[in-house]
């Protein structure tokens, strides 16, 4: 499968893509989305469009693939206690868009904020598995209470409240992704210059556009195909789909690339088009 495709998966899947862009060797993708993100800090996304720009440029433990299973991402490998109570993550040799290592500390510093009382997110729920994660978050014990063990700077381990077989999973969700411990504000475009992922922010016109760039210093770079990805922020449904037609775009109707509902038939029957969910 061509990687560009994979990348059309982070925003849905049910996009659809003209056949032709399937087997030629891309270099640039452009994509659109119905607004500006409203935040590039992982741990504060609860909206389909931010999330869709954070996996472009952060990444974590695991990864969720197309059939709903997941992968190792930052994490080299998990071990699961035999009941399920205490998960141990070895790191890795990744590096951070700066070229500094990726570090247990890294988890541990961002998932113990995200926990505060006074940090804003509305998913901090996807650590409460964690043991005093929750009771951090209602402001009922330190965030140095909740059971977040650093080994080492590639080993950390956890201790959840009860059994749990699915935590992997969950760790898939751009929440639990780590930031870089020295960025002041993952919000402010012009300081948020450190990322883990597939991709850095380049620029970013506001109501007009975002352009990503390849990170050379991505642990997996080597198998991403795709230098940039442009972003044009088109909020009018019927544009993304003239867009499209003009060759202007290379995926669209996703939930953060949505075309008129009562055309949708027409393109996916359409010679010009295929869906991800084929690929």
């Amino acid at each position: 499968m061509v990687h560009y495709l994979i990348l059309c998966l982070l925003f849905c899947s049910g996009c659809y893509q003209k056949p032709q862009n399937i087997s030629s060797k891309r270099t640039q993708l452009h994509l659109s989305l119905r607004y500006d993100p409203l935040t590039l800090d992982p741990r504060k996304n609860s909206d389909p469009v931010s999330c869709s720009v954070i996996n472009f440029l952060y990444t974590g433990l695991t990864q969720l693939e197309a059939d709903g299973s997941i992968s190792l991402n930052l994490a080299d490998s998990i071990e699961a206690s035999k009941g399920y109570t205490k998960y141990t993550f070895h790191l890795k040799d990744a590096l951070w868009s700066n070229g500094e290592p990726i570090t247990a500390y890294d988890f541990e510093y961002s998932w113990k904020k995200l926990l505060s009382p006074s940090f804003n997110s509305l998913n901090a729920h996807f650590l409460y598995p964690i043991k005093n994660a929750k009771l951090a978050k209602l402001g009922l014990v330190s965030t140095e209470e909740v059971a977040i063990f650093v080994e080492d700077a590639k080993t950390f381990y956890v201790r959840l409240e009860q059994p749990n077989t699915y935590f992997p999973k969950v760790l898939a969700f751009a929440t639990c992704f780590p930031i870089w411990k020295n960025t002041k504000d993952p919000d402010d475009k012009n300081n948020a210059k450190v990322f883990s992922g597939a991709y850095i922010l380049e620029d970013w016109k506001p109501n007009d556009s975002i352009l990503l760039k390849k990170n050379p210093y991505y642990w997996n770079t080597e198998n991403i195909l795709i230098d940039t990805v442009k972003l044009h922020i088109v909020h009018d449904e019927q544009t993304i789909l003239q867009l499209y037609q003009k060759n202007e775009l290379d995926c669209i109707g996703s939930v953060v690339s949505p075309i008129p509902h009562d055309l949708i038939p027409h393109v996916k029957n359409s010679q010009e088009a295929c869906s991800s969910d084929q690929a």
